[in-house]
This record gives C-alpha cells, structure tokens and sequence, in this order.
C-alpha cells in the first residue's frame, strides 16, 4: 500500500472505493430524475380528479322545468337525459386516464425506489470496504 498521510486518504484513493462512490451519485441521480418526473404526474392526476368530481356533479344535477330542458336542447341538440349521459361518458374517459396516470405514477414510483435500495446497497458494500481498507492502513502503521 503506497504511503498516505492519513487513513481517509487512503480510502478515498482506491479505485474500487472511487468506483462504488460513482455507482451510488449514479443510482442517486436516477432516482432524482424518478422523483422528479412524477411531480408533474400526480399534478396532472389531481387535474383529472378534480375534472372527474366535475363531471360527477353535474350529472346528477337535475332539469327542474321544460325551460330548461328547452335551453338545454336548443344549445346543444340534446335533450337533458342525453346530456346527463353525455358527462357520465366524460367522467368514464377522465377516470380511464386517471387510471393510465396512476399506472405511470406506479411504475416510476417503483423504479425509483429500486434505484434506492440499489444506493442502499452500494453504500453498504462500500462502507465495509473502507472498513477493510481502514484496518489495512492501521495494520502497516502499526507495524511500522
């Protein structure tokens, strides 16, 4: 082992220590870019929800008179049960992309927290080698 002045240095300029301490910034990184890249999805989910609970209202608000079942038809051509059954088919279609959302908020989810146990795990190897490393120093010192 070549002559440090301390033990830390002596950890920090192995090669395999240098490369454990690159894979970890690197699984650290990519679990950044996960957890970045899923903020803007639950924004947009709760957007979807929010549009859900819209289209939940109003079907269920009722015509109360022909005038309105009259300005209803006149604006849109339809009558008001075929409005109301137009926002239940509006709040199927948000629900089903809700759901496609959630499935994308899932698996980055889920990638990202492999990229941390992989971190997790690399941190551990690493720590036990700059144990070995660190007895290894004081071992020659001591023999000195």
């Amino acid at each position: 082992m070549p002559e440090f002045k301390t033990c830390s240095e002596a950890v920090w300029a192995d090669d395999r220590h240098k490369k454990l301490t690159e894979d970890i910034a690197k699984q650290w990184r990519e679990a950044d870019k996960k957890e970045k890249e899923i903020r803007p999805l639950l924004y947009e989910l709760q957007a979807l929800l929010r549009a859900m609970d819209l289209c939940a209202d109003q079907i269920f608000k009722e015509v109360d008179s022909e005038e309105q079942d009259s300005a209803i038809e006149l604006i849109t051509g339809e009558n008001a049960e075929v409005w109301s059954c137009n926002w239940a088919r509006s709040a199927d279609a948000v629900r089903d992309a809700a759901v496609a959302l959630c499935s994308r908020v899932s698996h980055a989810g889920f990638t990202r927290q492999t990229h941390k146990d992989k971190q997790k795990n690399l941190e551990a190897e690493r720590d036990t080698l700059a144990a070995e490393i660190r007895a290894a120093w004081h071992k020659e010192k001591e023999a000195v």
